[in-house]
């Protein structure tokens, strides 16, 4: 009989094995088990907690106080969560940008000073097309007819192509100041300015505005002179000195249906044009381009080698070709 003991309990029979601490006993095919470590009894860690705060009254009541807190917390958040933040409306709906309101709203004006402004044609103050970018209007994807000035769109007709011609005759009566310096339509719109694209832009913009899909914008890539005639935006009728010419890298109208919309020169038609036949020719050092038309320019940035200077604001000076060396000659600068 080996050293266990059998202790008789209440209830149904049954024994339960008790072993000595010190023994190890064999486990499962005669193999030695650990001995179970020592339970701490229940009033242990109650002596050890006394003891501990004993030798540190403060970081001990510091610590307990610190855990009740974060109970406390605990169940009040629990009881009281924080309320949600409340996401703006203008953060939940996207911008609008094709109605006047709604790019009032984006920039933060009233839609009345917005819309004086455009009405005036000549620039807003204080809003540019940057500012409409930083809101995050993106040109591939939106259109930005909320721009247009409402008085374009008023007592259209019905029928499209006159909707079109309507808004060409209107859109030449509208301020503009032609810089010769690329803007948008809707940018154009905001300052009053641009260049021939520009004028073809918003001419685009307004079209879309009305409800009229199908203008397109063509274009004519190669430098010209173009015969002097009024336009929209200056009040001279030519930009070179010598001949009277237009100077022109490229020129863009708009198209509807066949029939040509020329926003520069407010006609269906453009003026008799001569496009650049040679460039940068060379005479007694000075430069020079030719054209259909018999016609050369000598250009701005070539007045610095002659002793004649150009009216202001001119680009160039035209005269025959047959003209040009002798001009050279007589005004070059020793």
């Amino acid at each position: 009989m080996d050293s266990r003991t059998y202790i008789a309990r209440s209830g149904p029979s049954r024994a339960i094995a008790s072993r000595p601490a010190s023994h190890t006993g064999a486990g499962p095919r005669g193999k030695s088990m650990p001995a179970a470590p020592p339970v701490q009894r229940e009033g242990d860690w109650i002596t050890a907690l006394v003891e501990l705060a004993k030798a540190n009254p403060i970081g001990t009541a510091l610590t307990i106080v610190g855990g009740a807190a974060t109970i406390l917390a605990y169940y009040y958040w629990q009881k009281h969560p924080p309320p949600k933040k409340q996401v703006p409306q203008q953060l939940l709906e996207p911008p609008d940008w094709t109605t006047l309101e709604g790019v009032a709203k984006q920039v933060k004006v009233a839609p009345e000073v917005l819309r004086a402004g455009l009405e005036e044609g000549k620039g807003m103050k204080g809003i540019t097309i940057n500012d409409i970018y930083k809101k995050g209007f993106d040109p591939s994807s939106e259109s930005l007819t909320g721009v247009v000035p409402p008085s374009l769109l008023v007592n259209l007709p019905q029928q499209p192509a006159d909707k079109v011609e309507t808004l060409f005759q209107r859109l030449n009566q509208f301020p503009f100041k032609y810089t010769g310096i690329l803007e948008s339509g809707g940018s154009s719109f905001l300052s009053g300015n641009g260049d021939c694209m520009s004028l073809a832009q918003r001419f685009l913009l307004a079209t879309k505005a009305a409800g009229v899909e199908g203008v397109v914008i063509q274009s004519d890539p190669t430098a010209m002179v173009v015969a002097s005639h009024a336009i929209h935006g200056r009040e001279t009728v030519a930009n070179v000195d010598g001949t009277p010419l237009w100077f022109f890298h490229d020129h863009h109208w708009g198209v509807f249906q066949g029939t040509k919309y020329d926003l520069l020169f407010m006609d269906h038609q453009s003026p008799q044009t001569g496009h650049r036949t040679a460039q940068d020719v060379v005479y007694n050092g000075v430069n020079y381009d030719t054209f259909e038309g018999d016609i050369a320019v000598i250009h701005a940035n070539q007045f610095g080698k002659l002793t004649v200077a150009l009216t202001e604001g001119r680009v160039g000076r035209a005269m025959p070709v047959s003209e040009v060396k002798t001009f050279i000659d007589t005004h070059k600068k020793v």
